[in-house]
């Protein structure tokens, strides 16, 4: 019996997403079928304000190497003149290879500096050794 995240089209969204106030980044939605990433054909991207005010309206994505969609986003998109939220949205909206249509839709924090992880798998796993038994081996 197959589960039915098993046999849709899920978006790996394993948190918010993060975009830096003025700052050139990529934003990026890879979509999973049937456990593996699914080659999107085309898509679009809406980024909305916590107003519901759209930054950017229906934008073409790019697809990478994987078969993941992206946009690259310009500092000008998002100029320092907005204030940090956790309220903005992006509708990813992806055609793939067998024609079907699905929009997902993302949290949006808009922040003023990216923070890092100080701690690294590795650092964790040299403090506790018997977490290894549980990181998946490549």
């Amino acid at each position: 019996m197959t589960t039915a995240l098993a046999t849709t089209y899920t978006p790996r969204f394993a948190s918010p997403e993060f975009i830096e106030l003025a700052k050139d980044q990529r934003i990026a939605c890879a979509v999973h079928y049937e456990g593996a990433i699914v080659r999107a054909a085309s898509g679009t991207l809406t980024l909305r304000d916590p107003a519901n005010v759209s930054v950017l309206a229906a934008v073409a994505v790019s697809v990478a190497g994987d078969g993941s969609s992206y946009y690259d986003l310009t500092a000008a998109s998002v100029p320092a003149t907005y204030s940090p939220s956790q309220r903005w949205l992006a509708d990813w909206t992806i055609t793939f290879t067998d024609g079907q249509v699905h929009t997902f839709r993302r949290e949006v924090h808009l922040i003023r500096r990216r923070l890092y992880p100080v701690v690294t798998q590795g650092d964790l796993t040299r403090r506790h050794w018997d977490l290894q038994r549980l990181v998946p081996t490549a």
